[in-house]
């Protein structure tokens, strides 16, 4: 992902109402009782998995742990190994308060951009 694209991103994510999404979902579930997580694929096939975050502390979190690997500063702004990233999935985690039951693949982020996906999943 060039730098540009991964400042588009986490505009886009930081900004992102997860809370709205919630709203969306039947039945109801509460907003303590989701958690947002990330997984992140490289160019060389790795994967590192981000998360469970809950809607309060993700953006602190999430920027504190993208500083922490190295992937911007403490300025927001973009470093080298963004080039390695290859693509971006949000996943909404449905909880019964202790285990995920469920989940919502949300989007997808590329170098080509944003891709909703929608798609839940059972857990077990």
């Amino acid at each position: 992902m060039d730098k540009v694209k991964f400042a588009e991103f986490l505009d886009y994510v930081l900004n992102y109402n997860f809370k709205e999404d919630v709203k969306c979902i039947r039945p109801r579930v509460l907003i303590k009782n989701t958690l947002i997580s990330i997984i992140l694929y490289t160019k060389d096939y790795d994967v590192i998995e981000y998360g469970d975050f809950t809607h309060k502390e993700f953006k602190k979190e999430f920027v504190n742990t993208l500083i922490k690997d190295e992937y911007i500063d403490k300025d927001k702004n973009p470093l080298d190994l963004v080039d390695e990233i290859s693509k971006w999935e949000f996943y909404l985690n449905l909880t019964d308060g202790y285990d995920v039951y469920s989940t919502v693949h949300l989007f997808d982020y590329t170098n080509d951009g944003l891709k909703f996906v929608g798609e839940a999943s059972m857990t077990i």
